[in-house]
């Protein structure tokens, strides 16, 4: 079973992660110094959030209000 506290760190970088890209190759070298298996746990963790992020079709604001009425 997943901690709180690692579920609660990785929920944070998967939702900083969706709105910038690139964010996990800077972040999740700083968990490195973790113990094996809370770094092993935070992956995963954050993995699957990713991969259920994929199954998602990418939201934008750009693309919810795009008529001109002029």
């Amino acid at each position: 079973m997943i901690s709180s506290e690692v579920q609660a760190v990785a929920k944070a970088i998967a939702a900083t992660a969706a709105h910038h890209p690139g964010v996990l190759q800077k972040l999740v070298p700083m968990f490195v110094g973790m113990t094996a298996l809370a770094h092993r746990e935070m992956l995963l963790y954050v993995l699957d959030l990713e991969m259920a992020q994929l199954d998602r079709p990418p939201q934008s604001p750009e693309t919810e209000s795009t008529s001109c009425t002029d």
